[in-house]
């Protein structure tokens, strides 16, 4: 084995500085790997930008298209309401013609209508009889009826004397009885109240 006795200002120098080869290397490795990062976020910032740009002009195509659907979905909500509408009016008239055909089975020959008339939650009917007791049975008679809680005589007075023709052909001085009488619905009754402007008889 040689052995190098000089001192160490005359020995030979490493031709290869390990240590600083290590620092080399490792700056070297250290910016290729940053530019081949940033070369690849360039160039995917590049793609993110194009497909951006991309899907912006799908969507201003499209846009037409959103703005049918819309107006499909506009006109469908539309027509369900409509048609809620519609059921609503149809059970209302259908309740109405049956409330109708009951009141005027309650009534008697000495005694008629003149006008029926429905405010929301109750039903307001007017009309002559031949004498109060009319009146008071045909008010017992509707407090018979499903449809109404309560049936109340608001008015009944005498009206002036008059002539009419009896069924005999005959003239007959009358004293008939003007009425009003309101029923109130059962709270699981409703009609349909008809727009501001229109009236119901």
């Amino acid at each position: 084995m040689a052995i190098n006795l000089l001192p160490p200002k005359y020995k030979p120098k490493p031709t290869v500085e390990w240590k600083r080869l290590n620092k080399i290397l490792l700056i070297s490795i250290t910016a290729l790997a940053i530019g081949f990062l940033g070369a690849n976020y360039y160039f995917f910032k590049i793609g993110i930008n194009e497909r951006e740009l991309n899907l912006q002009a799908n969507i201003d195509n499209l846009k037409p298209v959103f703005n049918k659907i819309e107006e499909y979905e506009r006109t469908q909500e539309t027509l369900k309401t409509i048609e809620a509408i519609a059921i609503k009016i149809g059970k209302a008239k259908e309740i109405w013609s049956d409330i109708l055909a009951d009141v005027a089975g309650s009534l008697t020959e000495d005694i008629w209508f003149i006008q029926i008339t429905k405010e929301e939650d109750r039903i307001l009917i007017e009309g002559e009889a031949h004498n109060f007791s009319a009146v008071g049975n045909l008010a017992v008679n509707i407090r018979k009826l499903p449809w109404f809680k309560q049936v109340d005589v608001n008015e009944a007075e005498k009206m002036k004397s008059q002539l009419s023709i009896s069924n005999t052909k005959s003239m007959v001085l009358t004293e008939n009885v003007k009425f009003r009488i309101t029923a109130i619905l059962m709270e699981n009754i409703t009609l349909f109240v008809a727009p501001e402007g229109s009236e119901t008889k």
